[in-house]
């Protein structure tokens, strides 16, 4: 019998086992380790699985036909798909076509809401879009009051909530290394100080809770402000809210998933309280379906998708990944043509879209990436010195000089970074991974700095060089990766990208956001930033090429695009020919 929380691969689930072996080799490239056997991962539903290969083998000769015919069926199917925008590319498409000129609104017609599009700030920073984030920003500042609040949308009445939001977006974009003057964010604590100190907890039942949740979201925006710009008495006000909003209401008596119910979780959440908020989402959390909706009564076949997205994201950051899960994937089946989500689902009438929607969803995507990583499996520390990979990558760097200064985005363990550093002493590596616990791994020597492929932590043109490998999959939106790839490498340095062949992707097992590439699509991605383009595949282990890896090279021009000429004439046609298109 399967453990808890796995099950084993049928003949329609189970993908091509030589490439799995193949992918889980030891470090030495000498057969398959254990883990390889038991391998956890996620099937395209979300589902986590586990290949049992011994049954596999003992299955008579017509099951293992079947088996490989609808392995086969399933090359086709994804092929189809594959050149489709992801639910996440849809999605931040959808708020790129939003004006710039003022703010985000709640819904169709109505004026812009400053608490809204200060929400959607931090997100738009993890997934790299800057030019959005830069013009949201400019009106938000610009839409604050004198007194320092943020007015309701629509009205000249200052609103707590929105300027919670506000202040929220700022303390964190200034944490994540933004240079945001103090006195917005100054004038915004005080204001949300005067107003608390009158703030009353008093009544019953939906008005007591609704205040109660209110003061809980500011006192936790007074609390991250008091720490950013070093004020004791915003932090001491804000731990005496908290301690009365405690004890204010029953908060595992709440019996419905309003957008009430999970902002109170996120406050708490972020305070560090992680029984309360498991407490507060104890019943949505029991209500919860098969296919992941949570609807919006006990007895209702309806619900608000919003929600759910904000329920997702915080069953992600309270490591209940199998829930999370089942609501993103429902979320992905409600999504609209446009890329947004309406307002409600189950409901036969059409709504507007929402935003919060949005906002919420993005920030459930980037978590299941983020937490799939802080799950306790061991990722390889060491690798073959003939593995092609590191052959490619230590050739390479022999390429840019005698001490050139090299960055390894998505380092991981710091495998490569560790082979390298003793190979070439000279050069300076800096290792770069959004895990905390991977870049704890890395070796004395190699400067460590957390970021992500969608935002570097690094100045334009700051490197001689940078690599990635077997990261790029991973990036949820790798056309933005590459070019924040290209950014931070001076004219005349290289740029060297390694990952996986999608021919091969449909026949293999992998997370359900993973994203292999054809030759051609990285190689048009890197010839807007890069001149003497080449791709090649290259061994996957000691054993020599399977064409599971390929390996794209450029270098970083002067200026910053390419003719659409170049771009279509930049990789010989020699190159091309030589890839090896990998067998299905």
């Amino acid at each position: 019998m399967p453990p808890p929380g796995v099950r084993y691969l049928s003949c329609f689930d189970a993908p091509m086992h030589s490439d799995i072996l193949r992918s889980n080799r030891g470090p030495e490239g000498d057969g398959p380790t254990v883990a390889a056997l038991r391998w956890p991962a996620c099937s395209a539903s979300g589902t986590r699985v586990t290949i049992d290969f011994a049954a596999h083998r003992a299955w008579p000769w017509h099951r293992r036909l079947v088996s490989a015919a609808v392995r086969r069926v399933r090359v086709w199917c994804r092929s189809a798909a594959d050149d489709r925008p992801t639910p996440v590319e849809s999605a931040v498409d959808w708020l790129n076509r939003q004006p710039r000129s003022v703010g985000l609104a709640m819904r169709c017609g109505a004026p812009p809401c400053p608490g809204l599009t200060a929400a959607l700030l931090p997100t738009l920073l993890e997934f790299g879009q800057f030019e959005l984030l830069d013009a949201w920003l400019k009106w938000l500042l610009s839409a604050q009051r004198s007194d320092g609040s943020f007015t309701q949308a629509g009205t000249n009445d200052g609103s707590l909530f929105n300027t919670a939001e506000a202040l929220v977006a700022l303390t964190e974009l200034a944490a994540a290394g933004m240079a945001v003057a103090h006195e917005p964010a100054g004038c915004a604590a005080e204001c949300l100080n005067q107003r608390l100190a009158d703030f009353s907890l008093a009544g019953t039942g939906g008005g007591r809770r609704l205040r109660t949740a209110v003061s809980v979201g500011c006192a936790n925006a007074l609390s991250a402000a008091g720490q950013w710009l070093g004020s004791k008495r915003w932090q001491q006000i804000a731990h005496d809210i908290l301690a009365r909003s405690r004890g204010a209401v029953d908060w595992h008596l709440w019996t419905e998933p309003g957008r009430l119910v999970v902002q109170a979780a996120d406050a708490w959440l972020t305070l560090g309280e992680v029984g309360l908020a498991r407490d507060i989402l104890r019943w949505p959390s029991a209500r919860q379906r098969r296919d992941g909706a949570v609807p919006a009564t006990e007895h209702a076949n309806w619900g608000e998708n919003d929600v759910l997205a904000h329920l997702s994201a915080l069953w992600f950051r309270l490591g209940e990944r199998d829930r999370a899960d089942r609501a993103l994937a429902f979320l992905h089946r409600q999504q609209c043509s446009s890329g947004g989500w309406q307002q409600r689902w189950g409901r036969s009438l059409p709504t507007c879209e929402s935003p919060w929607a949005v906002k919420h969803y993005l920030d459930a995507a980037r978590l299941q990436v983020a937490t799939s990583f802080d799950e306790p499996h061991e990722l390889p520390t060491a690798i073959a010195v003939n593995d092609g990979r590191l052959v490619a990558v230590r050739d390479w760097l022999a390429t840019l000089g005698i001490a050139p200064k090299v960055a390894d985005v998505g380092c991981g363990p710091g495998r490569f970074l560790r082979e390298l550093a003793r190979v070439v002493p000279h050069a300076r590596l800096i290792g770069i991974d959004p895990a905390p616990a991977m870049l704890r791994q890395l070796p004395g020597g190699i400067e460590s700095r957390p970021g992500s492929l969608l935002r570097i932590p690094a100045g334009d043109g700051e490197f001689d060089g940078v690599f990635a490998v077997e990261s790029l999959e991973h990036s949820l939106l790798p056309e933005r990766a590459v070019d924040e790839l290209c950014r931070v490498v001076r004219p005349g340095g290289k740029i060297l990208i390694i990952d996986k062949h999608r021919a091969r992707q449909p026949l293999s097992l992998h997370q359900p956001w993973e994203r292999w590439f054809l030759p051609e699509t990285v190689e048009h991605w890197m010839a807007r930033h890069c001149g003497d383009l080449r791709v090649e595949p290259i061994a996957h282990g000691p054993a020599g090429d399977t064409g599971l890896f390929l390996c794209w090279h450029g270098t970083r021009r002067a200026c910053a695009y390419a003719s659409p000429a170049e771009v279509s004439g930049s990789v010989p046609k020699l190159a091309r020919n030589s890839l090896i298109s990998p067998a299905a």
